[in-house]
Parts: C-alpha cells; sequence; structure tokens
C-alpha cells in the first residue's frame, strides 16, 4: 500500500484497539511487521500525529487529537462508495494498461483480482467493484469487450486508444483525462520554465493555468516544484485533490533530478498537477498565481 494510504490506516488501527484513555496502543502486531511498526510510530510521531512510547521492548504509540481525527477521516473514505468506484476503475485501467504492454490480448477483467493493486484503502476489490467499473469504462470508451449478458460489464477486454491515453498521460485517473480532455490543454512553450505571452494578470478572474513542455530547465522547474508544493497546505483544497497534486509534482521533482530529465515526464506530470488544482475551482486557481508570484519577486496585477 502506497504509504500516504497507509498513514491513515494504520492510525484507524491504533484507535481501534481496546485500552484504557491516555494509554498508549502496543503496535508491534500490526500487520505482524515490528520493524515496519517502528518505522511508521516515527514517521507519524513527527507529523504529530501520535506521541511514541517505543523502546526496546517494542513500538507503542497513543493517537493526539489530530491523528484521531485523521483515522475518522479515514473511516468516512472506506465507506465512501464514490471514491471506491474511482479507485477500482484507476486500478483496472493501469491493470488492463499492463496486459496490453505485456501482449496479454483480451484479458478477463477479473484477473485483476489476483494482483496487488486490487485494494482500496487496505480492502481487497470484490467482483462487483471490478464489474462496475469495467461497465463504466466500457461507457467512456476507454475500454471495449466482450458482453455475455450475466454481468453488467464486459468479461473479456482490451483497452482503446483514448484508454492508453488515459494511462499514460494521467496515469490511469479517469476523471483527470475527461478534465483534461474537455479544457484541451493549450501549452505555453516552457523554455526557462515560465514564459508569459503577454501582461500576467496575477488575480484576474480570467487567469488561467496553461503549460506544456518543448525543452525545460532542470533548476528552474525545480524551484517552480517547490513553490508549489510549498503552495499546497496554504490552499482551500479537498485532501483528495491536495494528495493527487503533491504526488505529482513530487514525481516530477524526483525526475528533473535525474542525470537527463524525461521531458515527457516531467510535462505529463507537471500537467496533471494543474488538472487537480483547476478542477478546484477560480479561487483556488487565483491564490496558487498569487504564490507563484511572490516565489518568483513578482507583485499582483
Amino acid at each position: 500500500m502506497d504509504l500516504q494510504e497507509e498513514l491513515p490506516a494504520f492510525l484507524a488501527w491504533i484507535d481501534d484497539q481496546p485500552t484504557r484513555p491516555r494509554e498508549a496502543v502496543d503496535v508491534s502486531a500490526y500487520q505482524a511487521d515490528e520493524e515496519h511498526a517502528f518505522e511508521l510510530v516515527r514517521i507519524c510521531a513527527a507529523r504529530d500525529w501520535v506521541r511514541s512510547f517505543s523502546s526496546s521492548d517494542g513500538p507503542a504509540a497513543r493517537l493526539t487529537a489530530t491523528g484521531r481525527a485523521l483515522a475518522e477521516q479515514h473511516r468516512r473514505k472506506v465507506k465512501d462508495p464514490a471514491r471506491r468506484a474511482k479507485t477500482t476503475r484507476t486500478v483496472l485501467l493501469r491493470w488492463m494498461y499492463q496486459q496490453h504492454v505485456n501482449g496479454v490480448d483480451w484479458p478477463d477483467t477479473m484477473d485483476v483480482l489476483h494482483s496487488a493493486e486490487a485494494v482500496y484503502l487496505g480492502d481487497r476489490l470484490t467482483e462487483h467493484d471490478i464489474d462496475q467499473a469495467a461497465l463504466y469504462l466500457c461507457e467512456q470508451k476507454l475500454i471495449e469487450g466482450i458482453m455475455t449478458g450475466q454481468t453488467a460489464g464486459p468479461v473479456r477486454v482490451k483497452l482503446t486508444s483514448d484508454g492508453r491515453d488515459c494511462v499514460e498521460q494521467y496515469e490511469g485517473d479517469v476523471v483527470a483525462g475527461q478534465q483534461g480532455q474537455r479544457r484541451g490543454h493549450t501549452v505555453n512553450n516552457f523554455e526557462s520554465i515560465v514564459q508569459n505571452n503577454g501582461a500576467m494578470a496575477i488575480a484576474s478572474p480570467g487567469a488561467t493555468l496553461n503549460t506544456t513542455t518543448t525543452g525545460i530547465d532542470p533548476a528552474g522547474v525545480a524551484n517552480l516544484v517547490q513553490t508549489l508544493l510549498a503552495a499546497l497546505d496554504r490552499l482551500p483544497l479537498a485532501d483528495e485533490t491536495r494528495t493527487g497534486a503533491r504526488t505529482q509534482l513530487e514525481a516530477v521533482h524526483h525526475e528533473v533530478q535525474q542525470a537527463q530529465p524525461d521531458t515527457g515526464r516531467v510535462t505529463a506530470g507537471i500537467g496533471r498537477a494543474v488538472d487537480y488544482l483547476m478542477a478546484a475551482g477560480q479561487p483556488v486557481v487565483t491564490a496558487l498565481l498569487l504564490h507563484i508570484a511572490a516565489g518568483y519577486g513578482l507583485p499582483p496585477a
């Protein structure tokens, strides 16, 4: 499980353990991996989500008020059918892309359940989850397949060209892909990171983020990404949007540290991060532009 998903699940697990008030919880039994539990306590304590009581006897922790709130938030997400459906579609689409890469023609959709990725916040996906996801992806023309009448969705499937594009450009995030298509992503030449064609009205109601890359300045990209990452915690974003944008930006930052950064990965990563932020609405975009302006020493227009 991704660490950003596992940490809230870990907090919820601690909260579920029977203890007396203000008593530390022995977490050595978490996933039967004591060393991993030590590490999770260390990370959570650094974020002020738990108080660490780990010792040579084993890992132990007590939730802070923030940690307890995050645990409750995690429980709500686990019970959210819309979030589960969205995750399942991404899992199925990415799994099918891997089958395509492996040369597997018309795989059985239910075979995805045997993969390690077929989980939602630690809970294994079901045949019903996959069937509904296959139906939706088929309706959106991201896959095509053989219908039997015994299931809602197709049972033997293959990706369409739109489905491949969704995985390659948006990592299988169907919503981000649809938003990107609707906006039709134009691109400013990003030769030295930000090139503005005309006056840059930072707080203008018509402000938009149009980005694309034909050549990159790794140091410039790294500076921009650091500015955006610093802004994320200050922007009025939903947790899912903040996490999605952060994941994309961190991947871009990692890529530009390489000896020969992949321009395509950098461009796609920034584009996906922008998708998340644009979808959050005009106030967020305006606030983001103000942060960028401040980061580059530019005053608001």
